[in-house]
């Protein structure tokens, strides 16, 4: 089985989309763009995580999601796209939904 150094939760939107290391709680917003993409690859590598051993986490947004699941699996990382229902469910009830907290979640 692999190990990991981090994960990465990731709540995609139309136009952003929000990532958390859940290492440490850090928080970053980027433009859903494959520009974007890159500059999070690098923020990963700015926090001297290695983006083959980080496993991202992401809600399956439909197309919204599309763009970065291919870009994640063109540079062979490890990623999950949840159903979107499992990551409502499995934060509890929450009044004021974030995009941060659904990132972390």
């Amino acid at each position: 089985m692999k190990k990991y150094s981090d994960s990465a939760g990731l709540d995609i939107s139309k136009k952003t989309f929000d990532a958390v290391l859940h290492c440490n709680g850090l928080h970053q917003k980027f433009s859903n763009d494959s520009k974007e993409f890159k500059t999070f690859i690098r923020w990963l590598l700015e926090q001297k995580l290695n983006p083959s051993e980080v496993l991202v986490c992401l809600e399956n947004s439909g197309y919204y999601s599309l763009r970065i699941s291919n870009y994640l699996f063109d540079k062979g990382m490890d990623y999950v796209a949840e159903n979107p229902l499992q990551i409502k469910r499995s934060i509890g009830f929450r009044r004021g939904k974030s995009d941060n907290v659904s990132s972390y979640s």
